[in-house]
């Protein structure tokens, strides 16, 4: 048999190409077998996702009166996290973001993109006496109080609040209040690389090297690779 001649003919012979049922019963298998993928990742996903969503943060806010009357800017921020899994959490660490449209009103698209660490207006790890893990236990609560820069005059709707911590399978979450916990994702190398290394040039020039370790200068920390 001319196969390669066979396999142009036109009608295609069943011989070839098989009939319509045997193509029908393929497309069926494929289906059932890219369905069960999916499935087993959502699984994988929900059950990745339970401990996380045991983490749970509240919040409470104090706001001063604006200047026009109408404008309330917050103060401070205050609330806790408490972890109801049965697995401690590490790297707690709770943030005040800007939202999105904030962001797209305050910061310009270059600095959006590749300087998300503007966007963060506040934040403070969790950080119990000298555990620099910042761990949770199971069934404990840590209380947290974050005062906001007088400079930043933005109010309560205008920022999330975002708890961020690494789970027992050391998985990388990030939980907005009022919301379901996403896992963190990394920008690419190359972006990743520009983050770092712009973040490191501005934290240079906040915090002029004089011989005085940075954490001693304002009692903030050291920058690090920020994820997304």
């Amino acid at each position: 048999m001319n196969w390669l001649g066979d396999l142009w003919q036109y009608p295609f012979h069943a011989s070839v190409w098989g009939t319509a049922g045997q193509w029908f019963g393929s497309i069926l298998t494929g289906g059932s077998l890219f369905l069960g993928f999916k499935i087993m990742r959502t699984n994988q996903k929900d059950k990745r996702r339970e401990q996380a969503s045991l983490v749970v943060v509240t919040n409470y806010y104090t706001s001063s009166l604006g200047e026009d009357g109408d404008i309330m800017p917050l103060v401070t921020i205050r609330g806790s996290v408490h972890n109801y899994s049965s697995a401690l959490v590490t790297g707690a660490q709770i943030s005040i973001e800007m939202k999105r449209g904030t962001a797209r009103r305050r910061l310009s698209l270059f600095d959006r993109w590749f300087r998300p660490q503007k966007k963060v207006i506040a934040s403070k790890r969790l950080q119990v006496e000298d555990d620099i893990t910042c761990t949770i236990l199971p069934d404990t609560d840590i209380r947290y109080v974050l005062h906001l820069p007088d400079e930043s005059h933005i109010a309560a709707e205008e920022v999330d609040i975002k708890l961020a911590f690494m789970d027992a399978n050391s998985v990388a979450w990030e939980r907005p209040f009022m919301g379901v916990p996403v896992e963190s994702k990394r920008p690419g190398r190359i972006r990743g690389a520009l983050i770092t290394r712009l973040e490191w040039k501005d934290w240079d020039k906040e915090h002029p090297d004089d011989g005085t370790p940075s954490d001693e200068l304002s009692g903030e920390e050291g920058p690090k690779v920020l994820t997304e």
